[in-house]
């Protein structure tokens, strides 16, 4: 996966693909196990998710999403 999001930076996908990896850690780390603590740290990150999935929709060319 890191490479995916490498690629995903370098043709201007997003602006920082270790954000990627960390959204993706957190989704793996808390998708099969409740753990209060790694939710925590999930929720914490949302605000920054919604910003680089904004920017990932708008270079995609399917503006429209507020």
């Amino acid at each position: 996966m890191n490479n995916i999001f490498r690629f995903m930076q370098g043709y201007g996908y997003t602006q920082n693909w270790e954000h990627w990896k960390d959204y993706y850690q957190k989704r793996n780390d808390t998708a099969h196990e409740y753990n209060f603590v790694k939710s925590r740290k999930l929720i914490e990150i949302i605000p920054q998710f919604l910003e680089d999935t904004k920017y990932f929709i708008d270079k995609l060319g399917t503006s429209g999403v507020d």
